[in-house]
C-alpha cells in the first residue's frame, strides 16, 4: 500500500506532495523506514505508527496506576480538555521571547505542556523541548506551543500581571507534604491471565512489561503468570533470555525474582478454566488481574477481535465467581482488561466487593486508542516527534504518571492550584528533583469513580484528600 501511495503521488499533477500519511504497525517492523518517503522538499510524509507497543506497556502501567488509560482517552480526545497546538505569535495574543513558564501563567485554564519547532524533521525531540519541556526555554519565532485546553484560541489572562505568579512560587516552596518521600511500596500480589505472542519472539518486550509492574512494588510481592505456555518455554524465556534469576520460595516452590526480590511464578493452565484458575485465587490473594485477550500460540491459532473479547469476558466472569467464594471475598480485586470492540466494556463485571458494588473493570479500548493517537498525528503532524513519546516503549521520553497528592502536598489545606503545579514543577519538599525530572502537572483524579478534573484555573482553591491523585506530565533529563 505504501509503495502504491508513493507511485501515486509522485506521478499525479502535484508531483511534490505535502500531504501527510499516517500508518499504524500491527507489530513492529524493523524496515518500515526503508518504505517511507519525502517531498521534494525534505519533509517527511510517511509516519508509522506501532501502537502494540504502547498498548502492552499502557495495560501493564494501569496494573500500578488505577484510572491511566481513562486519562489517556480523555487527553487524546478531538474534543474538550485535550492535547492543542498553536503557533507562538497566535497562543494567548503571542509568547515570543517569553520562557514556557511564563506562557504556562498566561494560560487561566489548562496547561502549557510543550514545544516543537514547526519544521522539524527529526525522529527525536530537540533538547529542551518537546513535552515537559525546560520552563526556562524561551520560545522562538515558528515555535508550535502544545497545551492542554477545551479550546484552540485560549485568552490570555491577565490575573498574574501583578507578580502574583512569583509569589505563587515562593508559597510552594514551603508546602510539606503529607507523605515522606521515601515511603517504601506496598507489598503487591499481581495475576496475569494469558500470554502475548509477541513475548516469545522478542523477549527484551516481555521483561519490559515485568519490570515495569513490579517496579512500585515492595518487599514480599509476586507476580503469578497463568497460561499454557509450555513450562520448558517459559524457564527459557524468563531466565535465559530475560535473565531474571532461579529461586526458591519460602513454601518450597521454585520460580525467579526480580533484583528487587520479586517473585516470579508461573502457573501452567488455562485462566478460563474453572479448574486452573479458581485453587490459585483461593490460595492467593491478588491485589490485581491483567486480563489478556490472547493466548500462548502453543494453544492454539490466534484468536479473531471479537472471540479475544469473548475469552476475556469469560475470564471476568470465573474471576467474579471464584473471588466470590475465595477466603477474601471483600477484598477489592483490582482488575484491567483489554477490548477490541467497544460494546466489551459496557458488558464486563469485575468481582464485588463491599466498598466497590458497581465498579467496572479498567479497561482499555484499544481501538479507541488507536484510532484518537492516530487522528491526532494526522491532524498535528509537526508535534508528532513529542506526542509519539507517550506511545513509545522507552524510558528515555515524556510519559503520563499518576501520582499520590500526599508525596507533594499537605492534606485537607485549601491551595491554590498555581501553588500545586509550582509544587510539581520543583519535586517535593526536601527531595527538590528538577534537575533530574521536569515535571507538569495538569490535573487531578479523585477516588470518585476516577473523576477528573482539569478545568481548573491558575487561583482556583482545593483541598486535598489522601485519595487524590495528580496527573503529570513527566520526563526525565
Amino acid at each position: 500500500t505504501i509503495l502504491a501511495l508513493r507511485h501515486v503521488l509522485f506521478t499525479s499533477a502535484n508531483d511534490s506532495p505535502t500531504r501527510n500519511i499516517v500508518i499504524q504497525l500491527a507489530r513492529p517492523c524493523k524496515h518500515m523506514a526503508s518504505a517511507t518517503f519525502c517531498d521534494d522538499g525534505g519533509r517527511r510524509l510517511i509516519r508509522p505508527m506501532d501502537l502494540s507497543l504502547f498498548m502492552n506497556s499502557l495495560i501493564f502501567a494501569c496494573a500500578a496506576q488505577e484510572g491511566l488509560a481513562h486519562v489517556l482517552m480523555m487527553l487524546l480526545d478531538a474534543e474538550g480538555f485535550s492535547f492543542k497546538r498553536r503557533k507562538a505569535h497566535l497562543f494567548c495574543g503571542g509568547v515570543i521571547g517569553k520562557t514556557i513558564g511564563d506562557c504556562d501563567d498566561m494560560l487561566e485554564k489548562g496547561a502549557v505542556i510543550g514545544v516543537m519547532p514547526t519544521n522539524w524533521g527529526g525522529e527525536d525531540v530537540p533538547p529542551g523541548m518537546g513535552l515537559a519541556p525546560d520552563m526556562d526555554y524561551v520560545v522562538k519565532r515558528g515555535d508550535l506551543i502544545i497545551f492542554v485546553s477545551d479550546t484552540i484560541s485560549p485568552p490570555p489572562s491577565s490575573a498574574h500581571e501583578d507578580g502574583s505568579a512569583a509569589a505563587d512560587v515562593d508559597a510552594a516552596k514551603l508546602l510539606e507534604p503529607a507523605e515522606g518521600f521515601d515511603t517504601p511500596h506496598a507489598s503487591m500480589q499481581a495475576l496475569i491471565c494469558g500470554w502475548r505472542p509477541v513475548w516469545t519472539d522478542e523477549s527484551k518486550r516481555l521483561r519490559a512489561r515485568i519490570e515495569q509492574i513490579t517496579l512500585g512494588m515492595g518487599a514480599g510481592s509476586a507476580l503469578y503468570f497463568l497460561n499454557a505456555v509450555p513450562e520448558d518455554l517459559f524457564k527459557r524465556l524468563i531466565e535465559v533470555e530475560c535473565g531474571f534469576s532461579a529461586a526458591t520460595f519460602s513454601d518450597g516452590k521454585a520460580g525467579w525474582a526480580t533484583a528487587q526480590g520479586v517473585e516470579l511464578r508461573h502457573v501452567p493452565g488455562d485462566a478460563a478454566d474453572q479448574d486452573d484458575l479458581e485453587p490459585l485465587v483461593h490460595a492467593i490473594s491478588f491485589d490485581v488481574a491483567i486480563v489478556l485477550g490472547s493466548q500462548a500460540r502453543a494453544a492454539g491459532d490466534a484468536l479473531s477481535p471479537a472471540n479475544m473479547d469473548t475469552r476475556v469476558l469469560d475470564i471476568l466472569l470465573l474471576l467474579r465467581h471464584v473471588h466470590a467464594t475465595s477466603p477474601n471475598p471483600n477484598k477489592y480485586l483490582h482488575v484491567i482488561g483489554e477490548n477490541n470492540v467497544d460494546e466489551t466494556a459496557m458488558l464486563a463485571l469485575a468481582p464485588r466487593t463491599k466498598d466497590s458494588l458497581n465498579k467496572p473493570p479498567d479497561f482499555i479500548n484499544t481501538q479507541a486508542i488507536y484510532a484518537r493517537a492516530l487522528t491526532l498525528t494526522l491532524a498535528y503532524p509537526a508535534i508528532y516527534p513529542a506526542i509519539a513519546e507517550l506511545f513509545d516503549d522507552g524510558n528515555s521520553g515524556a510519559s503520563v504518571r499518576l501520582v499520590r497528592a500526599a508525596r507533594y502536598l499537605p492534606l485537607h489545606v485549601e491551595l491554590k492550584w498555581n501553588v500545586v503545579q509550582a509544587r510539581v514543577i520543583a519535586g517535593p519538599r526536601g527531595h527538590e528533583d528538577s534537575h533530574l525530572f521536569r515535571r507538569i502537572c495538569i490535573a487531578i483524579l479523585t477516588a470518585d469513580n476516577n473523576k477528573i478534573i482539569i478545568d481548573l484555573a491558575n487561583d482556583d482553591v482545593r483541598s486535598y484528600c489522601d485519595t487524590d491523585r495528580l496527573v503529570v506530565i513527566e520526563r526525565k533529563v
